[in-house]
């Protein structure tokens, strides 16, 4: 690189305000920055559009609410373990496994639905297998955040993080509901296994930073 366009460089990484350096700065949290918050914008979606697609097959609140625990209860089950299963195992490609098994219930459903082949206990296998994955998920970015959240960058990072949660969060469910009111649930689940397939794809450029980072 010329003097020039280091020069060049340096005084573009100066003009980017400072919440949003970690994006210039660092590799690994780009990607993981990404992928988590996709993952969370999916796991939003699919919060909202699983009971309503419940509710639609069996016009039952309850079996809305037994389907809803299934989704969460593994969750709370798995929350004695993640810190064991996290400390065993690759942390990136965990979360990379939970996002491509999340991306396949996703597409799944999607497939079923369209073609009415559907059932409540097929859809109650399924959140399970949704509320693992989340389960493993988020134990695994916590645990990896702590490294590649570096020094230089933790402050603007942990901010930037929140910021781009608490958005999805509120984001996701008004999305999941428009895209039910424009085209269906099982399309929903279509985008929402989108939006788990780029971030594993995201979480796939942490591979090169792993010796580096450790983990």
């Amino acid at each position: 690189m010329t003097r020039q366009a280091k020069t060049s460089a340096a005084f573009s990484r100066k003009s980017v305000p400072q919440f949003f350096q970690p994006l210039y700065q660092s590799h690994a949290f780009r990607a993981l920055w990404i992928g988590n918050t996709l993952s969370v914008f999916g796991s939003s979606i699919s919060g909202i559009i699983l009971p309503i697609l419940v509710y639609s097959l069996t016009q039952s609140t309850v079996s809305m609410g037994l389907v809803m625990t299934a989704y969460m209860l593994p969750n709370v089950i798995m929350l004695p373990f993640a810190g064991i299963i996290v400390d065993q195992f690759n942390r990136a490609k965990l979360m990379r496994f939970a996002d491509l098994m999340r991306c396949a219930m996703a597409a799944l459903i999607m497939g079923l639905g369209l073609n009415n082949a559907l059932t409540i206990h097929v859809m109650t296998l399924i959140a399970i297998v949704l509320g693992i994955m989340d389960g493993l998920f988020l134990p695994a970015f916590s645990a990896l955040r702590a490294t590649v959240f570096t020094p230089n960058i933790r402050t603007s990072a942990n901010a930037l993080n929140q910021l781009s949660i608490q958005a999805m969060r509120l984001i996701g469910p008004a999305t999941g509901g428009l895209i039910v009111s424009i085209w269906s649930a099982p399309i929903g689940f279509g985008i929402d296994a989108l939006t788990f397939l780029i971030s594993f794809i995201c979480l796939l450029f942490l591979t090169g930073q792993s010796k580096v980072l450790g983990f």
